[in-house]
């Protein structure tokens, strides 16, 4: 990577938060990961845009990130800047017609306790990681209630052909489905605009309690992985946990990474395990899934590099 061509673009738009040959592993709720190109922290809309476009023109590929917590990095990022979202992209606003705002850089959790604070019923959200971003572009939620159902106002950044764009549209106006978020040619969000249901904010709260306290007894709390690994199959009533687990994989290990004890749709990087232990053992697990069950897993974390 010409490290200079990185340095000049971020000297000529003033970008002061800058990390080169940057360790990824330190990005992710996972812990693994190779080295990139660079990081590069943005603090607010007017300089993303004109970033997006100098990467693009120089023709350096680039990443947005979230929070981290539903990507495996692997060791192919040299190439790459990530770009993270800081300070303005975290601001979470209440306003009088009943919505609440969050930019895409606030993290889940803040958002679903304000929100429950201010009697919005976010409740499905409660115990996921992660950025509001990173929830939306992959419609986090339940297997009864989405994010992106709850739109009323998205805005984002987008490309066509070769111009970088700024839009916004309708929650009604997006396609949306179980962990998936189609926006042609999109780029990253910026914030959304919520319209959740609502509720008095002591059921709201109590509700939060139960089902974080129910998410710490049946999933790998505190550990490092990144999240559910791969999508509930629609062609089966069986959850991809239950899958794997029929399969016997269970606490079953590659190098550092392993099965999960608690939740068989989780892999562990319980000893420094590296990229490459944990997307083998993703392999190993789909070959066994499907050999078995005659069902071909998708991922629903993103390998990245």
């Amino acid at each position: 990577m010409n490290f200079l061509k990185i340095k000049a673009i971020t000297r000529e738009l003033g970008l002061k938060k800058v990390i080169l040959d940057c360790d990824t592993s330190e990005l992710c709720s996972i812990g693994a990961g190779g080295r990139s190109a660079a990081l590069i922290t943005i603090d607010n809309i007017g300089k993303l845009l004109p970033t997006i476009e100098a990467l693009e023109k120089s023709d350096i590929k680039y990443i947005i990130l979230g929070g981290g917590t539903n990507i495996v990095f692997g060791s192919g990022l040299a190439e790459y800047v990530l770009i993270k979202l800081g300070r303005s992209f975290k601001d979470i606003k209440i306003n009088t017609e009943k919505k609440i705002e969050a930019g895409a850089g606030a993290g889940t959790a803040n958002l679903v306790m304000k929100a429950a604070r201010n009697g919005f019923d976010l409740t499905f959200l409660a115990g996921i990681p992660g950025t509001i971003g990173g929830a939306v572009s992959g419609n986090s939620g339940t297997g009864e209630q989405w994010i992106c159902s709850e739109i009323y106002i998205i805005k984002y950044i987008y490309k066509s052909g070769k111009k970088i764009s700024m839009a916004s549209c309708s929650g009604e106006k997006i396609k949306s489905g179980y962990r998936y978020l189609n926006i042609p040619g999109l780029i990253a969000i910026i914030s959304v605009i919520l319209e959740p249901g609502l509720n008095d904010r002591q059921i709201l709260l109590s509700k939060i309690s139960r089902d974080i306290d129910r998410r710490r007894s049946l999933q790998p709390i505190g550990l490092k992985t990144a999240g559910c690994f791969f999508k509930n199959p629609d062609n089966t009533d069986k959850s991809a946990g239950a899958l794997i687990d029929g399969c016997g994989l269970k606490s079953f290990s590659y190098g550092g990474a392993r099965v999960s004890p608690i939740h068989a749709n989780f892999i562990e990087n319980f000893n420094n395990a590296s990229s490459e232990d944990i997307v083998v053992l993703s392999r190993i697990i789909k070959s066994k899934v499907k050999e078995r069950y005659g069902i071909g897993l998708e991922y629903e974390v993103k390998l990245i590099g």
